[in-house]
């Protein structure tokens, strides 16, 4: 076992984002093919979507904190013991493992991934408590967290790694395991393990220098720069974007105790650096110890500038076309806004004109997914590793006996693109060609509008949880709208969803009804989705009191 903390910043902290990715959930709760189970723990609601809501709404409790909320923990096994792991000895697994950093009282959501020939378990913890709702930091977590899968190992007869003791007898951070977890998969050797390396080299050369000037020489000598990042110092890559924080290297390199021997810390000159040679540089170099492997990756650096340059080219391009639109259609706007007209019929057509706009940006999304599909699938690989497995798949003998001089074989990892995310952008395309025919309606007021584009995203939503086509639904579902626009959805079930607009109230005994709604209600308003009661959600207008509701 092998435990992993992914750390986040702040400003991307995301619970829900991270509990639909636990659960494998892409687009609106739909399981994927990688993940074996999922599950909740800590919250009053049995629905594992219902569930995100109340966290949610727990660390909304918590206003004092600007750090992150959110705990992500991944844990890998060796595949010799997927065989002895039950779904109530992965539960086990993660609440000893949230006992022994003080999570075993906090909501969380947890997932089993079997898409890497290592089947891993990834929990989101919600830092804040659900009483106190206080934000709780573990310390020391990653040394506590060896100590507890050692245990387990031990409990329930599973491969010891190695990796633990090695770890703490060297006391190795998390850090370490980042930069060994991402060499792991690459199969190239990491930043972080680049100044590593040159730990030695840096120490005596800082030990003789008598100024910051020298001190600079000695990392822009090595490739590398220090610079302020925050309230300390970074190591960057002199020629690329890597940081590495110089404490985690070794204490004596951070800023107070540098501080402590030359005086307040002082930046390189522009001249510093242009004058300086560099005799070593960072090059992510493979980690594979063959005589022929170094033609192989020459060609793989090549192939990698070529598909960067391509997707980038198509980047520049949709960016160009996504400009133009936006101009093409403020133009119509402000025409319309120029015209005397009453405002319901002004806001009528604005709308219509920014349902036209929307679905033009998506159609030429879609053109454009296509080529980076192109490009992707000639060039399936991002790393040296997937690089050799690729060309060993097509015969290529080399590429498979270099792949076989590392030790450490890294599972195949996720896939970045598949033909879901063209699927769901033809998905929108249709939706919004049906919306906007709503709203050329004009035989309807604005309020049945909004009921009939409800019913529309009803529609699709039920298709989608169904396995059906649109049109094939047949009585599966009814609806009506009464005089105020309330639109009440009716399934065959007996379960009902009323939708006034700003709240949806949810049969208390159809379980399809509430497991919708609450699918329905993320999809009509994002992350401003509240629990007013156990059967009623409703728009959170605290954050957007403006907001469209529909």
């Amino acid at each position: 076992m092998l435990p992993v903390v992914i750390e986040h910043k702040p400003e991307n902290d995301n619970y829900r984002a991270l509990a639909m990715y636990v659960a494998d959930a892409k687009g609106h709760g739909e399981s994927g093919e990688k993940v074996l189970c999922s599950w909740h723990d800590g919250c009053l609601a049995e629905d594992y979507l219902r569930a995100m809501i109340e966290v949610e709404a727990t660390q909304a409790m918590n206003t004092r904190t600007e750090k992150e909320k959110t705990y992500h923990l991944m844990v890998s096994f060796h595949p010799e013991d997927e065989s002895k792991l039950s779904l109530d000895i992965l539960k086990d697994i993660e609440k000893t493992l949230a006992k022994s950093i003080g999570f075993e009282e906090h909501q969380r959501h947890c997932g089993v991934h079997i898409n890497t020939d290592n089947l891993h378990l990834h929990v989101a913890y919600n830092m804040i408590h659900p009483s106190s709702f206080s934000r709780h930091e573990p310390y020391r977590d990653y040394l506590k967290l060896l100590d507890c899968c050692r245990e387990l190992e031990k409990k329930y007869d599973l491969t010891i790694d190695p990796g633990i003791e090695e770890a703490k007898q060297k006391n190795k951070t998390k850090k370490y395991v980042k930069a060994a977890t991402i060499e792991a998969q690459t199969g190239q050797q990491s930043f972080f393990n680049y100044v590593v390396s040159r730990k030695g080299k840096i120490l005596e050369a800082i030990g003789q220098a008598d100024s910051w000037e020298n001190v600079h020489k000695t990392f822009l000598s090595m490739g590398m720069e220090l610079k302020p990042r925050l309230n300390g110092l970074a190591i960057k890559d002199r020629f690329g974007r890597h940081l590495v924080k110089p404490s985690d290297i070794d204490r004596s390199l951070s800023k107070p105790q540098l501080e402590k021997i030359f005086g307040p810390f002082v930046e390189a000159s522009k001249k510093l650096i242009d004058d300086v040679h560099t005799d070593d540089r960072y090059l992510a170099e493979p980690l594979h110890q063959h005589d022929q492997g170094g033609s192989l990756f020459s060609l793989f650096q090549s192939e990698m500038k070529q598909r960067k340059a391509a997707l980038e080219a198509i980047k520049d391009q949709e960016a160009k076309l996504y400009a133009e639109t936006k101009k093409q259609w403020a133009k119509k706007m402000d025409m319309v806004e120029k015209y005397a007209m009453l405002p319901a019929h002004r806001t009528q057509l604005l709308n219509i004109l920014k349902a036209n706009e929307q679905a033009e940006i998506t159609a030429n999304r879609l053109i454009l997914s296509e080529q980076r599909k192109q490009i992707r699938t000639s060039m399936p690989y991002t790393s040296w590793t997937k690089f050799l497995q690729h060309k060993a798949a097509q015969g290529n003998e080399i590429a498979l006996e270099v792949l076989r001089s590392k030790k450490v074989q890294p599972g195949p990892g996720p896939s970045r693109y598949d033909d879901k995310y063209e699927s769901d952008m033809q998905r929108s395309l249709e939706s919004k060609s049906r919306q906007i025919a709503v709203l050329n309606r004009k035989d309807i007021n604005r309020r049945h509008q909004k009921a009939l584009i409800s019913v529309i995203k009803m529609q699709e939503l039920f298709a989608k949880e169904m396995g059906l086509h649109v049109d094939d639904i047949g009585d599966e579902l009814n609806y009506m709208i009464d005089t105020k626009g309330t639109v009440i959805f009716k399934f065959k079930t007996g379960g009902t969803i009323r939708d006034t607009g700003t709240e949806l109230h949810l049969s208390a005994h159809d379980d399809i009804a509430r497991k919708l709604g609450a699918k329905f209600a993320s999809i009509k308003w994002g992350n401003r989705v509240l629990l007013s009661n156990e059967n009623t959600l409703r728009f959170d207008t605290s954050t957007r009191p403006n907001a469209m509701i529909r």
